[in-house]
């Protein structure tokens, strides 16, 4: 097979990959869609702009455990994961602010 020949089969043979998934025969979960965009670590910026939050909100998630940190990046299967379920995510971290609030100042009652 020639360069050429094999170049054209490898175009069509993506081709009908993006086809498969534009006509819905093939779907790609959110893990695969982004670890083919980013490979297995992002930067912060890139986080960012994924998952639509700002540098705060990021490190925020970094320390409560919803996201993972990799040196000085972000692990994108820890993203991928946040965002199938992010509304759960959140409700629990929430909790587990306010827990660890109530043990600080255990005079603050919520009354309700």
């Amino acid at each position: 097979m020639s360069e050429v020949t094999e170049c054209m089969d490898l175009i069509l043979r993506g081709f009908t990959g993006l086809q498969k998934v534009l006509e819905g025969k093939f779907t790609a979960t959110r893990e695969e869609v982004l670890l083919a965009r980013h490979g297995t670590t992002c930067s912060v910026l890139q986080a960012m702009k994924e998952l639509g939050k700002g540098r705060h909100a990021i490190n925020t998630m970094v320390d409560d455990g919803r996201l993972k940190r990799v040196g000085n990046r972000i692990d994108v299967i820890s993203m991928a994961r946040y965002m199938e379920d992010a509304k759960n995510n959140d409700f629990w971290a929430r909790i587990e602010r306010q827990r660890t609030r109530a043990a600080r100042n255990p005079t603050r009652v919520r009354r309700e």
